[in-house]
């Protein structure tokens, strides 16, 4: 598809917004995972730590992407009439 002007650019926008969600799931958990893993191999615990901390990794990517799409529904629906109090 070719799309031209803002329109483009939105597109854009959007496929680096959506690649880099992506990225944090994959990330973040992978990366606090190796922390753990590390943790368990000098404290001898091994799997604790590592699926601990992978979950913890899990869990904040989840949550961020969920305040950030809510932060983004709002602002998309800012000012439509479904969005406009009854008085």
């Amino acid at each position: 598809m070719v799309y031209r002007g803002s329109r483009d650019r939105q597109v854009k926008q959007e496929q680096s917004d959506a690649i880099a969600q992506a990225a944090e799931f994959v990330v973040a958990p992978v990366l606090f995972g190796f922390l753990g893993w590390l943790l368990d191999n000098r404290l001898g615990t091994a799997p604790l730590f590592m699926v601990a901390l992978g979950i913890i990794g899990f869990v904040g990517a989840a949550v961020t992407n969920y305040y950030r799409y809510m932060a983004k529904v709002e602002h998309d629906d800012e000012g439509k009439p479904w969005t406009r109090r009854q008085r």
